[in-house]
């Protein structure tokens, strides 16, 4: 999840945000600033933050793909397969909280 999105969800008044960093600003509806409890932001990026750290590491689809078929040419369509293995280690790696 990006950092504007979590602002987003975390800040049900923030219409508008500009600028990134230290230059960033969130404003209403009526382009008044609006303050953003950062707490807030935080925990909601931090709920996701598995779901980005598996994405960027698991095989790319293709290469899962080969594996299925490979698993499945092979009979192990079962935990033994490559294509489970691979998955596994990364669901490991990056557990959901």
């Amino acid at each position: 999840m990006l950092r504007h999105d979590a602002i987003y969800k975390t800040h049900n008044t923030v219409k508008t945000i500009r600028g990134d960093g230290e230059n960033e600003r969130c404003y209403d509806e009526n382009d008044n600033e609006v303050t953003i409890d950062e707490s807030l932001v935080t925990a909601k990026l931090s709920e996701t933050e598995y779901q980005d750290n598996r994405q960027s590491e698991y095989p790319t689809l293709t290469e899962q793909l080969d594996k299925l078929y490979h698993d499945m040419t092979n009979n192990k369509l079962d935990t033994t397969g490559e294509w489970h293995k691979a998955v596994k280690s990364v669901k490991d790696k990056y557990p959901k909280p």
